[in-house]
C-alpha cells in the first residue's frame, strides 16, 4: 500500500526519535514500523516488539480517540473515511480497491492484473492532508 508523503514524514521522524524510546534500542532494518511494546498489564502477552495484536491496535485507537476528544470510532470507520477522501480526491474506484483490499478472488482478471507503483501511488498522493504541529509528534504509541 503507498503511504501518503505526510504520513511518511511522520513515520520517518518516528523512526528518527520515537521507535527508540519505546524499545529502548535503535530500529534495526528487519524492524516492524510500530512493534509492540512492552506489556502494562497482566493479560496474555505478545513478545516485546512482536507484531501487535487486532487487540492491541483497537485499544491504542481508543486512547487516541479519547485523547483527541471524539466520539467513538471503529476501524472499519477509518477505511472508510479514507476511502471517502481517497475518492473525493480523484482515486481511481477499482485501482484504489487493490491498495485497500486486495484482489477479489471471484474476479480472474483482477487476480492476473498488476498495476505499476505510481499508479498506485496516485490513488493516495493527491488527498489534502494538512499536519498541525505538536509537542507530542515524537511520542511513541503504546498498547
Amino acid at each position: 500500500m503507498p503511504t501518503h508523503p505526510v504520513l511518511a514524514a511522520m513515520l520517518a521522524e518516528w523512526k528518527m526519535r520515537g521507535w527508540a524510546e519505546q524499545q529502548e534500542r535503535p530500529p534495526g532494518p528487519d524492524d516492524l514500523v510500530v512493534p509492540h511494546p512492552q506489556p502494562t498489564n497482566r493479560g496474555p502477552r505478545v513478545a516485546f516488539g512482536g507484531v501487535r495484536s487486532d487487540h492491541d491496535s483497537y485499544k491504542r485507537l481508543r486512547i487516541d480517540v479519547n485523547a483527541l476528544g471524539w466520539r467513538r470510532r471503529r476501524f472499519h470507520d477509518l477505511r472508510r473515511t479514507g476511502i471517502t477522501l481517497y475518492r473525493e480526491d480523484g482515486a481511481e474506484k477499482d485501482i484504489l480497491h487493490l491498495c485497500t483490499h486486495g484482489a477479489p478472488s471471484s474476479d480472474v482478471m483482477e487476480l492476473y492484473t498488476s498495476f505499476g507503483w505510481a499508479k498506485l501511488c496516485a490513488q493516495v498522493w493527491p488527498v489534502k492532508i494538512m499536519r498541525k504541529k505538536s509537542n507530542a509528534q515524537s511520542s511513541p504509541p503504546t498498547s
